[in-house]
């Protein structure tokens, strides 16, 4: 039987935490971009603007990203507290490493806040540092 790091513990609750707030942030979001992003689809189709239709897009885009990234926070937080494979961890950990370093990508270039994805990485790094040391 593996041995958690109790850093791995405190990231694993960080990440379950920060899962809930994203998925619950999003889905907040989620419902005014769907109405918002399909009546922006909705008035470039009659108006015939391409730009107008691609904002709208780009809005549902998104809102789907972090309901997904919400979801594998949510899910890897939960693996660090309960399951015994430490490769499986550290799997999950770089995944959501990529996805907020994406994410803070996507933030820098689009103007908006980056500190939700800083803290994604800093709490991926320490989940999977948490990982190998479990080892």
């Amino acid at each position: 039987m593996t041995r958690r790091h109790p850093l791995l513990k405190v990231a694993a609750i960080l990440m379950i935490i920060i899962g809930v707030i994203e998925l619950i942030a999003s889905g907040l979001v989620g419902l005014f971009t769907a109405i918002l992003g399909s009546a922006t689809v909705e008035l470039a189709a009659a108006v015939g603007s391409e730009a107008a239709a691609a904002i709208g897009v780009a809005l549902i885009i998104a809102t789907i990203i972090a309901i997904i990234v919400g979801v594998l926070e949510l899910v890897a937080g939960i693996l660090g507290l309960r399951s015994q494979s430490t490769g499986k961890l550290f799997a999950f950990g770089i995944v959501v490493l990529v996805i907020n370093v994406v994410m803070l990508i996507f933030a820098i270039t689009g103007g908006s806040a980056v500190y939700w994805s800083v803290i994604g990485i800093v709490v991926s790094i320490l989940y999977i540092v948490g990982a190998k040391m479990s080892n």
